[in-house]
């Protein structure tokens, strides 16, 4: 009797130890049971989301998956994928794609609060929670949480989910965009603090619904006329290059299930536009439209720079209910391939008629004026610059100096700054900095009555009107510019290679194969009509056709080497011009 009542007094004991200290607990440490006030932090593509994100999981062995928030579409916040190596998110595109978005502007990683219980539920036990992420995906109040999968090996997929519909929209492991309905989990969050406080999204300026949904103001009223299997777009269309030997393809459109896809309309051998639609390929003999070259307008290919579809983008569908579709071209197999583009990338239908996905192709753009090149005016530097120079940013110009003149003169391109008499520019032969206030230096004179804008282009490629700074044989050097943490740096574009400049911090050469190309073009068509670029120059290392490359001794294209060795028949003769025996 005695050993039950000590036991009593024991049991007594812990049980108002355990009263204590959960009282004691809950002044110090309060239950998780308040909703949270979470923060996001700007992914400047360095290592800071290990430390202070939240984790989802392995994505790949060894490389882990945050909770990443990111611009969509330019229209609206949605949850993706965030990832170290290599950084960025990775988002999914309306064309049934994903692509790694890593402009530090759009992303942002999820703050891992030490005073948060995060955890990750079944969607059908959790769709109703208090305590999941939402955030407003759109104006109407669509929500959307963060949600992953967890495969059977162990690694993850992160995505959103909407909890108004049951979906998650996810990019799969082959880099498609997909969707699933079960099997995942959404993330939880509990606070331990009562009336945290409610952090805004992060701020981001989103286009206004005329940029977002129509053709900028300044773009062109394009006329797309009926094809009739004719040849008309022979006569006023327009050409994209050649889809097979020695046949034209031009810009074309036609209807699939009731929304009509860019194309190539083809003459011969049987007249009639090829679409792509939902990654399958399509040839319409009827009820389809050809683009018409206005000679008013100028038409030209500009590179896709992994960012934003090119101003005045030519669209063959415009309405604010669905994506636009661009156009846009490829090389493939040597040959033209005319695609649907929606940002940020272009759909093709491949030979055997399977989806085929680029994110390097070139999107056809129109500008509302003729196609007159700019003549160029250069000054000596003077007093005046401020006035008619062409300026860089506040403080400064464009500038150059003949440092080296044989057959023709070499300039070195740079930055004039407004207190200064000298340029700084890029010495091609020392690959250094060099600073010029001779009587050589000039600065570019800003017309006003022409029109000048930064195009953007890569690995040296030709663009259409873009001012020559001077010639290496018949090989153009252009006017460049990139940006260095926030500095705008100026210097010259090889042609067939990129954009090299001087590092504004350790005055050394740098280069890069994604910038911008000074281009201008002018009302008067006395400075002479510019030259149509061919085939040849666009698709071509250097301009040199397929099977040939650029020779920096003879200053010519040569036969590659490889087509040499092909076996020749008895009697059979090389030609150079077509690299092949006849």
């Amino acid at each position: 009797m005695k050993v039950i009542k000590n036991l009593f007094k024991v049991s007594l004991l812990v049980v108002l130890l355990v009263a204590f200290a959960t009282a004691h607990r809950s002044d110090e440490e309060p239950e998780c049971e308040y909703e949270c006030g979470n923060k996001f932090y700007r992914y400047y593509l360095d290592d800071e989301p290990a430390e202070y994100g939240i984790k989802a999981g392995h994505y790949a062995q060894n490389k882990t998956a945050f909770i990443g928030l990111s611009i969509y579409a330019e229209k609206f916040y949605l949850f993706h994928q965030l990832q170290i190596d290599p950084p960025g998110v990775i988002a999914y595109g309306a064309s049934g794609h994903s692509f790694l978005l890593n402009d530090t502007k759009k992303i942002w990683y999820l703050y891992n609060n030490p005073h948060h219980k995060y955890e990750w539920i079944d969607f059908k036990n959790a769709s109703n929670s208090n305590f999941t992420l939402k955030i407003a995906a759109d104006s109407s109040g669509y929500t959307v949480v963060p949600a992953r999968i967890v495969r059977p090996n162990g690694l993850v997929l992160v995505g959103a989910a909407a909890p108004i519909t049951g979906f998650m929209y996810y990019a799969d492991e082959n880099g498609m965009s997909v969707s699933a309905t079960s099997g995942y989990q959404i993330l939880t969050c509990k606070s331990c603090k009562k009336n945290e406080t409610k952090y805004p999204l992060p701020k981001y300026t989103f286009p206004s619904p005329k940029d977002a949904d129509s053709d900028p103001v300044t773009g062109c009223i394009n006329n797309w006329q009926p094809y009739n299997n004719d040849d008309a777009p022979v006569k006023n269309g327009i050409s994209a290059g050649e889809y097979d030997c020695n046949n034209t393809a031009y810009i074309g459109k036609a209807r699939n299930i009731g929304q009509y896809y860019p194309g190539r309309i083809q003459i011969y051998p049987q007249g009639g536009i090829y679409i792509t639609s939902n990654g399958l390929s399509f040839f319409k003999t009827i009820t389809g439209y050809y683009l018409v070259n206005n000679p008013n307008y100028t038409y030209y290919w500009v590179p896709f720079d992994g960012l934003k579809l090119p101003d005045n983008t030519v669209y063959v569908r415009n309405d604010v209910s669905s994506w636009k579709y661009g156009v846009g071209r490829v090389k493939l197999n040597g040959h033209t391939r005319i695609g649907n583009v929606v940002y940020p990338a272009m759909t093709i239908s491949s030979d055997d008629n399977t989806r085929m996905v680029f994110n390097d192709y070139e999107v056809l753009v129109c500008d509302p004026w003729p196609k007159y090149q700019c003549a160029q005016q250069w000054k000596k530097i003077n007093a005046n610059i401020s006035v008619d120079g062409f300026s860089i940013d506040s403080t400064s110009f464009i500038g150059r100096t003949t440092f080296k003149c044989i057959d023709d003169c070499n300039y070195g391109l740079g930055k004039i700054q407004t207190n200064s008499t000298g340029v700084n520019y890029l010495d091609d032969l020392t690959a250094t900095a060099v600073f010029d206030n001779s009587s050589n230096v000039e600065y570019l004179v800003k017309n006003p009555s022409d029109t000048y804008k930064w195009q953007p282009s890569r690995n040296g490629m030709k663009v259409v009107n873009a001012l020559e700074l001077h010639k290496e044989g018949h090989r153009p050097f252009y006017i460049g510019m990139t940006r260095i943490n926030d500095n705008v740096v100026v210097g010259k574009v090889r042609p067939g290679d990129g954009l090299f400049f001087i590092d504004p911090i350790t005055g050394k050469q740098q280069s890069t194969s994604s910038y911008e190309v000074l281009t201008c073009t002018s009302p008067d068509a006395s400075n002479g009509e510019y030259e149509e670029e061919s085939d040849n120059d666009w698709f071509g290392s250097f301009g040199c056709p397929v099977r040939k490359e650029w020779s920096f001794t003879k200053w010519r294209c040569i036969c590659r080497d490889e087509f040499r060795g092909v076996f020749a028949a008895s009697g059979a003769k090389w030609n150079e011009e077509i690299c092949s025996y006849v």
